[in-house]
């Protein structure tokens, strides 16, 4: 998907590599983070706890743009960070 993107606006406008690069790296995190949130409504909606969710959500974003937050070399040690997070959150460890 990123790449038909990128494809549109190299099209329509004069990129060099490097900017491509950063283009491609922002759409790639846009669609990843509002990926995992709009799944994260999906079940929230199935498990009957939406309103919960939403609450957490708006809280956890707010929160984690002034915060910055703990970093991972990976996307991958990042999704189980942030897994790891909300289970302590939930079952009220922290």
């Amino acid at each position: 998907m990123t790449e038909r993107i990128i494809g549109f606006l190299s099209s329509y406008l004069e990129y060099d590599d490097e900017d491509v690069e950063l283009v491609r790296y922002g759409l790639h995190s846009i669609i990843r983070t509002f990926g995992g949130i709009f799944i994260a409504l999906i079940v929230a909606e199935i498990m009957n706890i939406l309103p919960y969710a939403l609450l957490y959500l708006g809280i956890f974003i707010s929160i984690r743009i002034y915060a910055g937050g703990y970093h991972a070399s990976t996307a991958r040690g990042c999704g189980g960070g942030k897994n790891v997070f909300r289970k302590c959150i939930f079952e009220g460890f922290l």
